[in-house]
């Protein structure tokens, strides 16, 4: 449902590019009304219409790249797919607000310093927008457009669907669906932790879902976090209303616990078909309200694995201790909380490799050609013994 007081003004926004007059299209990130004629405008005065942030479509070129497909716009970014020099990639753009910029900033230099320590499975690979430069040295690339200076990061292209767009088409998936999405993103966040970074802004939106060849959910995060000073201050505008932890919206003041909290919930909704805190047609501050409260519906799924142990929590028991108000009621860390997932799901299938993985397009194309110049060399080697075999 569209935000009821968002709206349109025709006045048109331009910017010559190329010779040609062209309206940039904006978007509230709070409803997802777009505005055609670039222009946007909402009468409540927090709605993030107000800033009136740029989206773009497929075909449109930002320096030497070219956009395939729009697949996200949150508070704070966009996420498209792409192409540059034939390479596809995934893009993600923040919005130019400076909040959202320096947040961009940050994600770019911590992932790439978490990328120098070792290659993680749940993250995707950050790969520099310069070439000839290094990843290290330049994480995130920037470029003027209509007077305004984007940000934005480039990652190798991997195929997949984020998660909020998979729980719109099925709202409940299989539990143990579940169990695998919030574990790799678990040991995602868990080496987080390890270099000494918390998260804060799980959710749906920033898990991205890559499905191997046997079905099992193989998630990354595409959102870094925001264990900045500057950027906790703005919690409230960065992190989505219905996932925010209440120690955020109280002190602020975040720990482990309030990564346990985000898992938790996208745990929760995983179960329950719907977010613990509803957001459609909703304010922010009534859902700010809810959360500070701990409104939430108690899970009471049957069908959940049972403990092996009587002395291990039951399934409902241990997600429910995940998203208590009070952080000392939580599960103390993200690596007790995956391990009580573990005893009762029990461990994520290995992901099996595809054979001759190596044999993609390209190899293929030149395997091709290398045979057919073989056959075409055999055709002419026969033809000449052929024409000097002496007559009978």
């Amino acid at each position: 449902m569209l935000h009821a007081n968002c709206g349109t003004v025709r006045k048109l926004c331009q910017t010559k590019i190329s010779k040609k007059v062209i309206a940039m299209k904006h978007i509230c990130t709070q409803c997802g009304r777009i505005s055609p004629d670039g222009n946007l405008w909402c009468q409540e005065r927090q709605c993030l219409a107000e800033r009136k942030p740029i989206i773009f479509d497929a075909g449109d070129n930002i320096g030497d790249i070219s956009i395939t497909r729009r697949l996200a716009v949150l508070r704070t970014a966009a996420f498209y797919e792409g192409i540059r020099a034939d390479e596809k990639i995934l893009i993600k753009m923040a919005h130019s607000d400076r909040v959202s910029q320096d947040k961009l900033r940050y994600e770019a230099k911590l992932l790439a310093h978490l990328q120098s320590i070792r290659p993680h499975p749940n993250f995707p690979t950050l790969i520099t927008p310069y070439r000839g430069a290094s990843v290290y040295d330049r994480p995130y690339g920037k470029i003027g457009f209509q007077n305004e200076t984007k940000y934005f990061m480039l990652f190798e292209h991997v195929s997949g669907e984020f998660l909020r767009d998979v729980l719109r088409v099925s709202p409940f998936p299989w539990n143990r669906y579940a169990h695998y999405v919030v574990r790799g993103v678990s040991a995602a966040v868990m080496f987080m932790h390890e270099n000494q970074k918390l998260h804060l802004n799980l959710s749906p939106d920033i898990v991205y879902i890559r499905t191997d060849m046997d079905g099992i959910p193989r998630p990354l995060l595409f959102d870094f976090g925001l264990d900045d000073p500057e950027l906790i201050a703005h919690a409230r505008q960065i992190i989505h209303p219905s996932y925010i932890a209440p120690e955020l919206l109280m002190m602020p003041r975040a720990s482990y616990q309030t990564d346990v909290y985000g898992l938790g919930l996208m745990m929760y909704e995983m179960l329950m078909g719907e977010p613990a805190y509803s957001f459609k047609s909703r304010h922010d501050e009534m859902i700010w309200d809810d959360v500070s409260k701990g409104k939430v519906v108690p899970i009471n799924r049957t069908d959940l694995p049972n403990p092996e142990k009587p002395e291990y929590r039951d399934g409902n028991t241990v997600i429910m201790s995940a998203i208590q108000i009070n952080p000392a009621m939580r599960q103390p860390d993200v690596a007790v909380f995956a391990h009580e997932m573990y005893r009762l799901f029990g461990d994520i299938p290995p992901e099996r490799k595809r054979r001759f993985s190596w044999l993609n397009r390209r190899n293929a194309a030149i395997v091709g050609l290398v045979v057919v110049i073989i056959i075409v060399q055999l055709i002419v080697i026969s033809a000449v013994f052929t024409g000097n075999t002496p007559m009978a």
